[in-house]
């Protein structure tokens, strides 16, 4: 479990909100930077197009359990549409690939490699069998 405080709720929706555009990972603790390696796996979400105070309501709604649960929270683009996830990070490629192929995932986010890895590619990653 993570230790500290969770950041305000507006915070993380204007971050959300300026990432939106390039997609991105937003830490739900104060002090507590994202990491710069590993594979983030959207958990549950939301998406469609949004305004603002949907995804406050949304952050609001989500917060007290991304904290609990050491998780994340995410913004994708993807062919019109905005995916607004709670996200997990694996430290390895292949539970990372497992976890996304049982959730149905589009894609992955390879933090280390700053690459978005589609659900064709990581499904055959490294010849892992799902």
């Amino acid at each position: 479990m993570w230790v500290g405080a969770s950041r305000n709720a507006i915070a993380i929706a204007d971050e959300l909100v300026a990432k939106a555009a390039t997609g991105g990972t937003v830490t739900p603790r104060q002090g507590v930077q994202l990491p710069t390696t590993g594979y983030a796996v959207g958990q549950r979400g939301i998406k469609g197009q949004f305004h603002y105070f949907e995804i406050l309501d949304w952050v609001r709604r989500e917060l007290s359990a991304v904290v609990a649960a050491g998780h994340y929270f995410g913004v994708w683009f993807n062919d019109g549409t905005y995916y607004l996830d709670v996200v997990k990070i694996h430290s390895e490629l292949v539970p990372a690939c497992r976890d996304a192929h049982e959730r149905g995932e589009l894609a992955i986010y390879d933090l280390g490699g700053q690459r978005e890895i589609p659900a064709a590619e990581y499904v055959l990653a490294q010849g892992v069998e799902l």
